[in-house]
């Protein structure tokens, strides 16, 4: 049975420390007065890093902690300190409240705040073998550490074409690498097929996240060559059940790839109004619910 949890993200957190995100006490009464069960911590220290009051204040709200995340440039050797240690503690905490996977993944080459562009949109052969040795770095500190390592594709950054993630899957191995597919940011890059893709990888993919998107803004921010940052504000991302991926039919694909992981809404929106989230996702779980796509509980 795939389990339907939630994310941070959904509620407008970006990163570690910002002004403009809502207060994480908050954000769990949220997700936790409107059904959900399990949830995502964000980036190390948007909640708590003290293991013993995150644990309490899950627990006494009935959640589970299924993951956190790092977004750093991977291939970077120079910020690989900065990246060991981040991941040394964001696993320490996520093994000591029971959490079970560590989300990695590349920084974008656009600026999050100004969409400003930051890097080259691609790597060059020796870039990648280090983004590729870099990684791989990091998912061994995380297993050490008790916890599961899964790289995250994302669009606007060095790893979001099939074939660049076909290039890093066929690098390596099926122990080493493992996937946390997200639905939105894959048929956020052209030439991605959701369907067909899912299927091609599913004996990979360890976690999902689930997004959607609106294909007339997204058709506009293709053809303007638009920001990452700029296209969040414009509602890129769509409301559950409105956008244009077919939900039935991707439930048949993870049906036939036999996914039973966990499946976490991550509807990105930066900065947002902190009245919209909890009523935007109050049926959302409840809308995958019913089209056959797994459970709140």
């Amino acid at each position: 049975m795939i389990k339907i949890g939630m994310c941070p993200n959904s509620w407008g957190v970006w990163f570690e420390q910002n002004d403009k995100q809502i207060d994480w006490h908050r954000y769990l009464d949220e997700i936790a007065s409107i059904g959900y069960k399990y949830t995502e911590i964000g980036p190390y220290s948007y909640m708590s890093t003290d293991a013993n009051e995150l644990k309490d204040e899950l627990d006494k709200r009935g959640l589970i902690p299924v993951s956190g995340m790092l977004m750093i440039d991977i291939e970077d050797d120079a910020l690989m300190e900065t990246a060991i240690e981040k991941t040394v503690r964001t696993c320490t905490l996520l093994k000591n409240i029971g959490a079970e996977y560590y989300v990695l993944m590349d920084d974008m080459y656009t600026d999050l705040i100004t969409g400003e562009k930051r890097l080259p949109k691609t790597l060059t052969d020796d870039q990648f073998k280090k983004f590729c040795a870099n990684y791989l770095k990091l998912a061994n500190i995380a297993k050490d550490l008790g916890i599961k390592s899964v790289f995250h594709p994302h669009s606007g950054t060095h790893i979001e074409t099939e074939e660049q993630i076909d290039r890093m899957l066929d690098t390596m191995s099926d122990d080493d690498l493992r996937i946390c597919f997200d639905t939105g940011h894959h048929i956020n890059v052209k030439g991605n097929d959701l369907y067909s893709y899912t299927e091609k990888i599913g004996d990979r993919i360890d976690l999902l996240h689930f997004k959607d998107l609106n294909e007339k803004v997204k058709l506009e921010v293709w053809e303007k060559d638009i920001p990452f940052a700029t296209a969040t504000k414009m509602n890129m991302f769509s409301e559950f059940g409105k956008g244009q991926i077919d939900w039935p039919r991707y439930a048949k694909v993870l049906k036939k790839i036999n996914f039973e992981g966990y499946a976490m809404i991550e509807h990105d929106c930066y900065p947002v109004d902190y009245s919209v989230p909890k009523p935007r996702h109050t049926q959302t779980g409840k809308y995958f619910e019913g089209v056959g796509i797994g459970s709140l509980r």
